[in-house]
């Protein structure tokens, strides 16, 4: 792409009607509450097509707490119904003291798919659940409500313990948010969200200054409180709005961005970017400044990780996917007012795609101030896509908030307009390039494929002075550079489906990716403990979901907790029925820095067998 082309195609964002957008669709959003989706839902539908998209669909998912697409068991349908809020009523405690929370001032304060009250609400004894990790310990927290420093991973302990309600803030983000809340919706002890037959008590959200407060007043005294939390649960519907820019093949490039979150920032204004980039293109094609698509531009908006798995377990739609953009957290202020760099989330080590070597080239061409730093695809979010039993590599450029995510603060609330023109400049502009013709995408193959022979160079020296400074056996340093060059093999040989002539063989690669002399070629070092031993006999040999996620499969009761950290998403996407436990584990520890100790591999190994027994994989020995 020429300067003079990505000038054209960067003020053919109209960023005007794009913060219209996302503007209106925060505004139908950001109760979190399903009765307003099926209003923000159709709104998307009008966006796209006002961009200039196709075959504009409206899908409908159901929410009941127990329809799954590739174990993501999509939660009920969830309303606050009037005003919620939690007081102090010790009679000694002043007025101003008292409330807790309320959304009457802070609508977030009662958590999405938090558990009612009735009417009348709740009184009861606040407690302190600091440290709080054995059942003895949630025993305690029977009739009480708790206080948590903690986004609520333990909400189902403390459920299924009878305790009446949860107060939770995060003491980690004070310094940043000391007066605002986070939307905590993870709450689920499976997945992310609550299946249909798990238990559910009140939850609400303190700032971290009225947290702090509160642990300080429990240290010297008992504190008692009242909740009431109209809510109503039901069976209902998300939906997935989709459309399409067609291109001269059935084959397409999507753009990803998530809905139903309280932020415009996350993720209304990459649903509106998506739309907008669309507009630039359909507009510029339609004035013979760009020539019609090779490939179609397919937008997909839903749920995050739920309704796109629900989009992806169809093979027909996503065979079609050549590769995907992930546009979620585009434009946080964290950018600019604490200087922290976006991210470059690569696609997966399972399936290795070009895409972030030709972002590179496109930020460093067109934009070289914009600061990024490159990450390895771990398959968060909507990026797992890139597991291989789905195929669709995702590349995700994106604003980082660490001490302020999911807070109701600008930070991460308001959306920095002019970093979000930069990054969908970007965007709009690798768009162009993988839906254009083969030649768009040729002319970046030997730029790319030199930036891929730069990046292993540097990784062979690294790994060597591992080795040479004593902090690294050769037998480990040869296995992990031998799989870096398998990755870069693997992510320069997807450019050919991008191209009309194969441009990259695999002779040629080996030539370009080879190991250093002064690094010793000794053999893959043998495994040497029990759970080692064990974990280089075993391979899944077949996945029959990408990873398990919710485990809607087992019965509630046999239902358990991953081991943590292995194994992962990351993981179960390495698993290619020839790479043994031990060999993912490895790979693992060297990408994204998990240990792999005996301890970690013997608990694999227990979850693997727990998880054959209820159909989600086939395990077998090798001999």
């Amino acid at each position: 792409m020429n300067p003079s082309r990505f000038r054209m195609l960067t003020a053919a964002l109209d960023m005007a009607q794009c913060e219209r957008d996302a503007m209106k669709l925060y505004e139908l959003e950001k109760s979190v509450c399903h009765r307003d989706f099926n209003d923000s839902s159709r709104f998307c539908v009008k966006m796209l097509e006002n961009a200039g998209f196709s075959q504009v669909r409206r899908m409908a998912v159901k929410a009941d707490g127990v329809s799954s697409a590739l174990d993501c068991v999509m939660p009920q349908a969830w309303d606050r119904t009037g005003r919620a809020k939690l007081t102090l009523t010790d009679p000694d405690l002043p007025d101003a003291f008292r409330t807790l929370a309320d959304t009457e001032s802070q609508p977030l304060a009662l958590v999405t798919w938090s558990g009612g009250t009735p009417p009348a609400g709740i009184a009861a004894e606040l407690i302190d659940g600091s440290g709080f990790t054995a059942e003895r310990d949630f025993r305690r927290a029977t009739g009480k409500f708790v206080l948590l420093d903690c986004n609520p991973g333990a909400y189902s302990d403390f459920a299924r313990a009878g305790a009446l309600g949860l107060a939770c803030y995060v003491e980690a983000d004070a310094e940043l948010c000391p007066d605002d809340i986070r939307w905590m919706n993870g709450q689920g002890r499976f997945g992310w969200y609550h299946l249909k037959d798990d238990p559910r008590i009140p939850l609400f959200a303190l700032t971290p200054a009225i947290g702090r407060w509160l642990k300080r007043l429990l240290a010297e005294r008992r504190l008692h409180v009242h909740a009431t939390a109209p809510v109503n649960i039901y069976d209902g519907a998300i939906y997935t709005v989709t459309g399409l820019i067609p291109g001269r093949s059935r084959r397409e490039v999507a753009l990803f961005a998530h809905l139903y979150e309280p932020f415009p920032a996350d993720d209304a204004n990459g649903a509106a970017g998506a739309a907008a980039i669309g507009r630039a293109l359909t507009d510029l094609i339609r004035r013979n400044r760009l020539p019609p698509l090779e490939k179609g531009l397919r937008v997909v908006l839903s749920m995050e990780r739920y309704g796109f798995a629900h989009y992806l377990a169809a093979p027909a739609r996503r065979q079609r996917i050549q590769c995907a953009l992930n546009l979620d957290s585009t434009g946080h202020l964290s950018y600019r007012r604490l200087g922290i760099p976006l991210v470059s989330r690569q696609s997966s080590y399972a399936l290795p795609f070009f895409g972030e070597l030709l972002l590179d080239e496109l930020i460093q061409e067109f934009d070289p101030a914009l600061r990024y730093a490159a990450a390895p695809g771990n398959l968060s979010d909507d990026t797992f896509g890139c597991d291989p039993l789905l195929g669709v590599p995702t590349n995700w450029l994106k604003s980082e908030s660490p001490g302020c995510h999911h807070h109701t603060g600008a930070l991460f609330h308001d959306v920095d307009w002019e970093l979000t023109r930069r990054m969908l400049a970007i965007d709009a502009a690798y768009a162009a390039i993988l839906t254009g013709g083969p030649a768009e995408a040729a002319a970046y193959a030997m730029r790319i494929r030199h930036r891929a022979a730069a990046e292993y160079r540097r990784e062979a020296d690294r790994i060597a002075a591992t080795v040479q400074h004593h902090e690294s056996s050769p037998s480990k340093a040869y296995f992990q550079l031998r799989q870096f060059a398998d990755y870069q093999r693997r992510r320069l040989l997807s450019l050919n489906r991008f191209v009309r002539k194969q441009l990259t063989g695999a002779a040629t690669l080996r030539q370009i990716f080879v190991l250093p002399q002064n690094l010793p070629s000794a053999a893959v070092s043998a495994a040497t403990s029990a759970a080692e031993i064990t974990a280089a006999r075993l391979v899944v040999t077949r996945r029959n979901v990408p990873a398990p996620f919710s485990l809607g499969r087992i019965p509630a009761a046999e239902r358990r907790k991953f081991p943590g950290p292995l194994p992962g998403l990351f993981e179960f996407s390495l698993f290619d029925g020839k790479r043994t436990l031990f060999d993912v584990a490895r790979i693992a520890e060297y990408v994204l820095g998990r240990p792999c100790t005996p301890e970690t591999l013997h608990s694999a190994v227990n979850y693997l067998r727990y998880l054959e027994r209820y159909g989600y994989l086939t395990l077998s020995e090798l001999r």
